[in-house]
């Protein structure tokens, strides 16, 4: 079954989202790009079990936002978290 466990329903899932801090974007482009990042990132895994849980409960929608210096440094995270299969 697909349906959560109540160990599941009992952890706390956070979204990280990472920004580049090397643009010269106005703020406002900066959180737009981190929430258009965010939305797409919960469509397209909408049928996985975590992502229900993550979703069912907005109030503890928690998220972390990191800034990456440069984007060699944000597409190093992503390799080491591909490779941890995160």
């Amino acid at each position: 079954s697909d349906a959560p466990s109540q160990e599941d329903k009992m952890k706390t899932i956070v979204m990280y989202v990472i920004l580049r801090r090397d643009l010269k974007w106005p703020l406002g482009s900066v959180v737009a790009q981190g929430a258009h990042a965010a939305t797409a990132i919960l469509w397209e895994t909408r049928d996985e079990a975590n992502v229900a849980l993550y979703c069912q409960d907005i109030d503890r929608m928690h998220k972390i936002v990191l800034g990456a210096e440069s984007e060699a440094q944000l597409r190093k995270v992503a390799q080491d978290l591909t490779e941890k299969g995160v």
